[in-house]
This record gives C-alpha cells, sequence and structure tokens, in this order.
C-alpha cells in the first residue's frame, strides 16, 4: 500500500518501515510485481470510475461557460474546441472500434 500510495520508492520504504534495497529487491520478484501491477491497475479503474460518474458535469459547465454571454469570449471559444476537439476524438473512437470489431468478426469467419 505504501508503494500505492508514496510519491517516491524513499518514501514508501520510510512508511512501510523497510529499507528502500528491500522494496527494489521485492519489485523484482514475479509474484510481488504481479499483485503490484493488479493493485495499481485498481487504483487506476477506481479513479476511472470517479471520472466517469463527474464526465456529465464537465460537460455541462463546458457548455455553460461556451453560452454564457458573460464569460471572456477567449473561455467561450476555448470552451467551444474543447468540446469539439472530444466530439471529435469519440467519433473517431468508435469508427475504429466498429472498424476493430468487423475485421474481428471477418477473421473469426475464416476471410
Amino acid at each position: 500500500m505504501a508503494l500505492l500510495s508514496s510519491p517516491t520508492i524513499k518514501h514508501a520504504a520510510h512508511i512501510a518501515n523497510v529499507g528502500e534495497a528491500t522494496i527494489f529487491r521485492w519489485l523484482k520478484l514475479p509474484e510481488f510485481e504481479t499483485a503490484y501491477r493488479e493493485a495499481r491497475k485498481e487504483v487506476l479503474n477506481q479513479a476511472t470510475a470517479r471520472l466517469q460518474n463527474i464526465t456529465s458535469e464537465a460537460v455541462d459547465t463546458l457548455q455553460k461557460l461556451m453560452n454564457d454571454d458573460e464569460t471572456p469570449p477567449v473561455n467561450r471559444i476555448s470552451a467551444a474546441k474543447i468540446i469539439l476537439d472530444l466530439s471529435y476524438k469519440s467519433f473517431e473512437i468508435d469508427e475504429l472500434t466498429n472498424r476493430l470489431i468487423r475485421l474481428e468478426n471477418e477473421v473469426k469467419k475464416g476471410g
């Protein structure tokens, strides 16, 4: 847990009350490295879920900024650009995903 919550290995070693060399040795052990990677993956999954939960709020904020006549023009333009950029990226990802699915289906069919 110290490795997950510390900014450096030195800090993690201090929290875990072990030497830095011990942590480096542990990181070389396949089972430790696997467990550590899985723990990091879970932390990232939790953070991603939190981000997904507030996505609508972020879009609402951008839309309000873009449409508010009191917002400085440069900020309104920035909000509009962010919305357009993210919309385009979303479309692009959907297109690539659909293409990949079609290709995978063709490979499964043998052709």
